[in-house]
């Protein structure tokens, strides 16, 4: 199953292999199946399209020149205003190399810059490791550092 297209997200216009890419937190396996998990819920509570397609949430904006500016979208989100992301750790890859490893990066605003890394399946253990491959090691969250403020583990 690993490599297989995400099915059933009609995306809007694609987003380009090189826009970066940013997850919050550290995904060790249970956070990632609670969150395969809890998204669909989310979604359709929401009035979400696509909810029953399996995904994990991130930051994506085509055409931000590094991944620290894609993350600091996240300072619109609400809620999150004027800090953004509250995680301690992130990290971040490129559309292209998630599409390498067999998964789809689709925008999925509002809030801005959110999207969806989109399953074709229901994910694995295996598709769990194959995606973290695209990633670059988990580091400090700079918008955290630049406010002085204490970095938690995830």
């Amino acid at each position: 199953m690993v490599g297989e297209q995400a099915a059933g997200i009609v995306p809007p216009p694609g987003l380009p292999d090189d826009a970066y890419v940013v997850r919050f937190g550290v995904t060790d396996a249970a956070t990632f199946m609670n969150a395969i998990r809890t998204n669909p819920e989310r979604r359709r509570l929401e009035g979400r399209p696509n909810p029953d397609v399996p995904n994990i949430s991130v930051v994506c904006r085509a055409g931000v020149g590094n991944p620290d500016d894609v993350l600091a979208i996240t300072k619109e989100w609400p809620g999150w205003e004027g800090r953004g992301a509250p995680h301690g750790k992130v990290q971040h890859a490129t559309v292209g190399a998630i599409r390498q490893r067999g998964y789809d990066v689709v925008q999925d605003e509002p809030p801005p810059g959110h999207a969806l890394v989109a399953f074709g399946h229901a994910p694995t253990e295996e598709d769990r490791i194959n995606l973290l491959g695209a990633f670059e090691p988990v580091r400090d969250n700079p918008l955290k550092r630049n406010l002085g403020m204490e970095l938690p583990h995830a």
